[in-house]
């Protein structure tokens, strides 16, 4: 079966009825069936890498690092809901993990945080705020137990998420689970990724709610997650599989996106309107850019019926446009919100006569300080160097040297991407739009098929 009608008409499929969702759910299937990549001759089949993974499990085993677990149940010919492609096999989920055990039961404390705690409320989304996690007294003997490792997966085996899972991955702090979620630890010839979107398939969801247990609030045990049927395809395509997930559900995150911003954009043709010629206004709550209430250098007479008008970035107040306009507004109140009040020009004073006093003011280091996010400036040193030939420099020159020199934007954009490979998400900020050498750069250079967004703004003040 070819897939590429479906991929040539990924974004109509999303616009169907609960279309996202029923595409991520089709995907995830596809991608356990065999069905979302091509299978390549040269990869070792899956069973040897079943015999690896044994093999290592023994060996571990001796040397007392795991337990030595029972021999799974076979699997028989009609337990498979499909057949797999030739080079895969069917295996039960226990074969492909070192171990598949509880958590640990203990008192949470927000007071301790040399070992944290992780809870079923601290997942949320798929990832986990370690700094808000509370901590929990446990000694060493323990410890060794039930300590999380990178590539470990927690499954939730009871409440509202019962099923729902989560890879720990770059974790830097030592960090136990609570008893309420069952940690699955692969194999490391297994790529735990892979793993994750199994248990995130409908595949496994069918055979989660089959086996789940429990009559006032349904749970799952460690052996019914032991006894799962799962499909083990060569470690080679395993990386293929999670790369191409990872880059349609990356396209869903912006389909999704772009539909809000339709519901958005509809939503807004009951709120007001003003400018570009349209003048749409509920008379509750209405928007305007500045430049929307004037015309042929008059001030519309709109603005002297509201009784509240609120003027942001209100710094722009003492240009003549802006003072020109509020000299019209009669409203009762007016609130104007800036970052920097004070103007080197020397013309403030004209934003507090028409904005009225400052009333309130935010402290960015006393907000920083109580902040639980850790801010941290590093400087990185650039090669971009000013010629000594340069006589008179001006900072128009500075800025175009800046935009054109391409080792310091080569080095720029090495590290965006060291950021992403290390699965991180790092905006990149520039006074010019010519400057964003990020969004000039080659799409081979981003790692998972992840493309770069250009936002900006064409609206001067």
């Amino acid at each position: 079966m070819s897939l590429q009608p479906f991929f040539d008409n990924f974004a109509l499929l999303s616009d169907a009825a609960n279309g996202v969702p029923k595409l991520r759910e089709l995907i995830l299937q596809l991608a356990v069936e065999g069905k979302l990549v091509s299978q390549d001759l040269s990869d070792e089949p899956a069973t040897k890498l079943v015999s690896k993974i044994n093999a290592n499990k023994e060996r571990l085993v001796k040397e007392r690092k795991i337990k030595n677990e029972e021999v799974p149940e076979p699997i028989n010919q009609y337990e498979p809901p499909f057949a797999p492609p030739d080079n895969w096999q069917w295996v039960r989920l226990s074969q492909v993990a070192n171990a598949v055990h509880y958590g640990y039961t203990a008192s949470a404390n927000q007071a301790l945080t040399e070992v944290r705690l992780l809870r079923i409320t601290d997942i949320q989304n798929g990832r986990v705020d370690w700094a808000s996690v509370p901590g929990c007294e446990i000694n060493r003997e323990m410890l060794e137990g039930v300590k999380l490792a990178n590539n470990d997966i927690l499954i939730a085996r009871t409440g509202g998420p019962i099923g729902k899972s989560y890879l720990v991955e770059n974790l830097n702090l030592i960090a136990v689970f609570a008893s309420y979620l069952i940690r699955v630890i692969p194999n490391e010839n297994l790529f735990a990724r892979y793993l994750k979107v199994y248990l995130e398939s409908e595949l496994y969801w069918s055979q989660l709610y089959k086996k789940s247990m429990g009559t006032g609030q349904p749970n799952v045990n460690a052996t019914s997650l032991k006894s799962l049927l799962t499909p083990l395809p060569p470690l080679e395509e395993q990386k293929r599989i999670v790369a191409k997930v990872e880059e349609l559900m990356q396209l869903c995150h912006e389909l999704e996106f772009r539909q809000q911003q339709r519901r958005d954009s509809s939503a807004r043709v009951n709120n007001a309107t003003l400018g570009g010629g349209k003048t749409v206004r509920t008379g509750r709550l209405d928007v305007a850019v500045i430049q929307s209430l004037t015309r042929r250098g008059q001030v519309k007479d709109l603005v002297a019926e509201y009784g509240q008008v609120i003027v942001d970035e209100c710094h722009h107040v003492s240009a003549f446009s802006f003072e020109r306009v509020l000299r019209r507004v009669k409203a009762k109140y007016v609130l104007g919100l800036t970052a920097t009040p004070i103007r080197k020009d020397g013309h403030h004073p004209i934003i507090l006569m028409q904005c009225g006093p400052i009333r309130f003011s935010v402290n960015s280091k006393k907000q920083a300080a109580a902040s639980t996010i850790k801010y941290e400036v590093l400087t990185r040193s650039t090669p971009f160097t000013i010629p000594p030939e340069w006589t008179e420099v001006s900072f128009q020159d500075i800025y175009t040297a800046l935009v054109n020199d391409e080792e310091r934007n080569n080095f720029i954009v090495s590290d965006v991407v060291a950021a992403l490979e290390d699965r991180h998400y790092p905006p990149r900020y520039a006074a010019w739009v010519g400057h964003c050498c990020l969004a000039r750069a080659p799409a081979r250079w981003l790692p998972w098929n992840y493309r770069a967004m250009l936002l900006k703004s064409a609206i001067a003040a």
